[in-house]
């Protein structure tokens, strides 16, 4: 456990808008097993949530190793959108829509989509991203 707690430490420490984060997030994720990798999860989207309009590498390797264990972060991918909407959040959403699910699934990420893009406590290009992630996915549907 300490891996962890030590790692969402030195995570939130870190800055997405330097140039040196990409470098410093991969020795990050690389100290830690593989084995505790996926209890990594909630700490990236804490640290997403802390940074909203941030891509950090986008999709970057928070983002790759997040959907190394799909589906399992569903859950969390949905309440980190639905507490504090990301960017990263939202690319995860788009993302997972390019997949094969099916219509329940797929559906339920609409309407996380749909919560965000109606939402105005939010900064506008966060439900901007949610709307146009929205039209891309139901023109993709509409051209299969």
């Amino acid at each position: 456990m300490d891996a962890i707690r030590n790692f969402e430490i030195r995570l939130l420490e870190l800055n997405p808008r330097e140039d040196s984060f990409v470098l410093e997030v991969d020795k990050l994720v690389e100290s830690v097993p593989l084995s505790c990798q996926a209890s990594l999860i909630p700490s990236i989207f804490r640290f997403f949530e802390k940074y909203p309009l941030e891509d950090c590498g986008a999709p970057g390797t928070l983002v790759h190793l997040t959907e190394h264990f799909y589906p399992g972060y569903k859950g969390v991918l949905l309440e980190s959108l639905a507490r504090a909407p990301s960017f990263n959040a939202l690319l995860m959403v788009n993302r997972v829509l390019n997949s094969s699910l099916s219509a329940q699934e797929r559906e339920e990420y609409f309407s996380a989509l749909r919560a965000v893009a109606e939402r105005v406590d939010i900064h506008l290009s966060l439900a901007n991203e949610a709307s146009h992630f929205i039209s891309y996915q139901s023109q993709r549907v509409a051209d299969n």
